[in-house]
């Protein structure tokens, strides 16, 4: 899972692609967490939020994975008085419905985020 972390957003910000990964030695189960938490295309940030979420629910690592990313973006934003705060905030029912689990270990993560976006 922290190969994954580490190369999350590969498959958005480069033309790297989910074969491509794996040919450049990328064990498979780790380009599919990458490939799991990968932004799906759609018309609104809403739809494609919305696509990945469901693509990402599949599994508890890839669920972890999201969590902890959306965690370091929003202390990213916190931190810097960053406007997509805001954003975040506004997003965060949806997120939270989607990709909330009972998984013990996931607790603490999402309490995190909570606090972070003033959850009540």
């Amino acid at each position: 899972l922290q190969s994954a972390a580490w190369l999350h957003d590969v498959l958005e910000d480069t033309r790297l692609t989910y074969e491509g990964l794996i040919r450049a030695g990328c064990p498979v189960i780790v380009a599919t967490y990458v490939q799991c938490v990968t932004a799906e295309g759609g018309p609104s940030r809403k739809e494609r939020n919305r696509l990945t979420y469901k693509k990402i629910k599949k599994s508890l690592e890839a669920t972890v994975l999201k969590l902890a990313d959306r965690i370091a973006n929003v202390r990213e934003c916190v931190t810097n008085k960053d406007p997509r705060l805001r954003m975040y905030r506004s997003e965060y029912a949806e997120f939270r419905t989607a990709l909330m689990t009972g998984d013990q270990g996931a607790r603490k993560m999402w309490r995190e985020l909570d606090e972070l976006l003033e959850w009540d």
